[in-house]
């Protein structure tokens, strides 16, 4: 399983761990991102998605205000 990696002191998670910690399916991450609601990084030789997990917490926290209304 991959681990989150760090670059300059920011954790970035690839999309099979911010999937699993958004606990969505696939065609809805993939709205999340086409839609601008969770930024995408790009990174490394074969230029891998990656996503800021501080993004990834910050969504996840929206996303349960927008529950508790």
């Amino acid at each position: 399983m991959a681990m989150p990696i760090q670059v300059k002191g920011v954790t970035y998670l690839n999309t099979s761990e911010a999937m699993g910690r958004l606990g969505v399916s696939r065609p809805t991450f993939d709205k999340l991102v086409k839609d601008g609601r969770l930024p995408q990084y790009r990174q490394g030789i074969r230029n891998l998605p990656y996503y800021r997990e501080s993004d990834v917490n910050e969504l996840l926290e929206m996303r349960r205000a927008d529950n508790e209304d």
